[in-house]
């Protein structure tokens, strides 16, 4: 990566994740709940499928936690998500958010938290059974469940309280506040465009952050769950006068009062480490 900041976040979030279409979901007669797999550090906790409805469109929901039983942070993203219905793949309605946690899956969590999580497909609610499949391109381990059309569950209540009350690890607050390749210029807290609180980095990519086959991404955690960017206000470019230093911004939604931690990671094809870690109390 050459540190440019879409690529940081959609690194950081899990955007890259996505339906794999290299084979075939196999038939299969509907699961009985929860059906439970590892995938990419994360244990999948399958919760059922339910439906739901936007504009008139039908969509169908698979509903699941996410915990992470890996030693480093992870993102439930990070899996490939895919669904097939009469022997076709199901798309994803990627232009609209269907279900309150449609996107919890692209937030990064510490190891041992687990998240709940729901993923939206496309379907026929005449149709046959759909079957869904959590796997990854770099192992082989997979879950699959399978759902009838005709007999989904009903929505959930609001599954998940992110106040998790988490604390700071030890271990964190040894790590350097500066990186060798980030330099974090400012912070600030203050009222986003909505109402909410927020806090704000200003930060720049240093010294070839792409050498050594390893790349570099900034992350921003609070009770040990990653904080929702607000894109509507994210500043790639702050500073258009500057060079390949320029300044970009990365403002986050706070959730509760717990404290913040903007960490910059490091990684390669094989692992990710923290390279820098900042902890800031809110207010």
């Amino acid at each position: 990566m050459d540190g440019d900041l879409t690529d940081a976040l959609l690194s950081a979030l899990g955007m890259g994740a996505g339906g794999s279409e290299e084979e075939p979901i196999p038939d299969g007669e509907p699961s009985e709940a929860p059906v439970t797999g590892v995938v990419e550090g994360i244990e999948f906790k399958i919760l059922g499928a339910y439906s739901a409805e936007k504009d008139g469109k039908p969509y169908i929901i698979l509903n699941f936690d996410a915990t992470n039983v890996s030693d480093d942070i992870r993102t439930p993203g990070d899996a490939n998500f895919g669904a097939a219905q009469d022997g076709a793949f199901l798309d994803i309605p990627f232009d609209v958010e269907i279900g309150f946690d449609q996107y919890n899956i692209n937030y990064s969590i510490w190891p041992g938290l687990t998240i709940r999580c729901s993923y939206a497909f496309d379907y026929d609610p005449d149709g046959g059974t759909v079957g869904f499949r959590i796997n990854s391109y770099h192992e082989e381990n997979s879950v699959l469940f399978y759902a009838d059309p005709k007999n989904l569950d009903d929505a959930p209540e609001k599954p998940f309280d992110f106040n998790t009350g988490v604390t700071i690890p030890e271990e964190l607050r040894d790590v350097p506040e500066e990186a060798e390749h980030v330099s974090v210029e400012k912070v600030e807290f203050y009222t986003a465009e909505d109402g909410s609180d927020a806090v704000r980095f200003f930060f720049r990519y240093l010294n070839d952050a792409s050498s050594d086959g390893k790349y570099h991404s900034c992350v921003a955690l609070q009770d040990g769950i990653q904080l929702p960017v607000i894109y509507t206000e994210l500043d790639f470019y702050a500073d258009e006068n500057a060079a390949a230093d320029r300044l970009r911004t990365l403002p986050c939604r706070l959730r509760t009062d717990s404290p913040v931690v903007f960490l910059v990671l490091e990684s390669t094809d094989d692992d990710t480490i923290v390279e820098a870690a900042r902890i800031l109390e809110v207010g």
